[in-house]
């Protein structure tokens, strides 16, 4: 049924003039969910995480910085608990729902990619410990955004243009020979906070290169008076190419106080890109 339904596709694609073939072959209308449905994205990345306590030496008498980007959590795909080991083919139809106490996520993707990605560095955490390393490293794990979903952590919104768990992504550090339990924080952080963590205590005088600054850790209070939030939902904002798109003015937010309270965030006063003073 597969290699029928594809030859058929594959055919249509042909015939199409090449210049037009982008707007056919167009993100999910082009795959059947549950027949044709691609995960390899998801499969590479989520192989390296699999695959870290092999790709990991632990034999070298100088000391290392070790930095690695993973996007196994941005394309997802659904996973077969309680391992979480990816599903290829089939996608929800093969997932043992059952095993999965959470009802509000069972059958959300992004929330089998999360465990599964999570699971395996956990895993990788722990063959760092069997081989002696894990006590005299520092680790940190940080995400460049939360979910757009609505959170039960948040009192509400301040407005509909995100969801504020958009704002609360993660941020994990364990120090040198930190022993005990896991502690949850709240203090005010951000991603911008990573270098300053990175650093702190393991480099004399850290500059940033970019700005000739010295890297360090900012107060609560200064970054209340200096952190600006943007709420739009293009990912322009983030192109190093300048497409034209342009954060509007009732856009940009800040936050004093708890996060998870709406009423601590406050939408700035823009005028054609300009903050105007309260």
């Amino acid at each position: 049924m597969l290699i029928k339904r594809n030859f058929i596709w594959f055919s249509l694609f042909k015939i199409v003039p090449p210049v037009l073939r982008s707007a056919v072959h167009y993100q999910d209308w082009w795959s059947s969910p549950t027949a044709t449905e691609s995960v390899s994205d998801f499969i590479n990345r989520y192989s390296v995480l699999d695959f870290l306590p092999k790709l990991t030496a632990v034999n070298s008498d100088k000391d290392c910085f070790i930095f690695f980007d993973n996007e196994s959590t941005h394309d997802t795909g659904y996973c077969q608990p309680p391992e979480y080991t990816p599903i290829v083919r089939g996608g929800v139809s093969e997932v043992q729902l059952d095993l999965i106490k959470n009802e509000r996520w069972k059958e959300d993707r992004g929330f089998h990619g999360l465990l599964a990605s999570l699971k395996r560095i956990g895993e990788w955490l722990e063959f760092l410990k069997e081989n002696d390393v894990y006590d005299n490293t520092r680790i940190i794990i940080v995400a460049d955004h939360g979910s757009n979903q609505t959170s039960p952590l948040f009192d509400g919104e301040p407005t509909e243009k995100r969801n504020l768990e958009w704002f609360n992504p993660m941020l994990m550090v364990k120090d040198f020979y930190a022993a005990g339990t896991l502690k949850q924080d709240d203090t005010f952080m951000t991603q911008a906070d990573t270098p300053a963590l990175a650093v702190t205590d393991v480099l004399k005088n850290p500059i940033n290169p970019f700005t000739g600054n010295e890297i360090k850790l900012l107060s609560t209070e200064e970054k209340y008076k200096n952190t600006i939030i943007s709420f739009s939902k293009a990912n322009a904002v983030r192109s190093t190419v300048n497409n034209g798109y342009k954060i509007q003015d009732d856009d940009w937010f800040t936050v004093t106080g708890s996060i998870f309270k709406k009423d601590n965030w406050k939408q700035l006063k823009v005028q054609n890109d300009v903050l105007l003073e309260e």
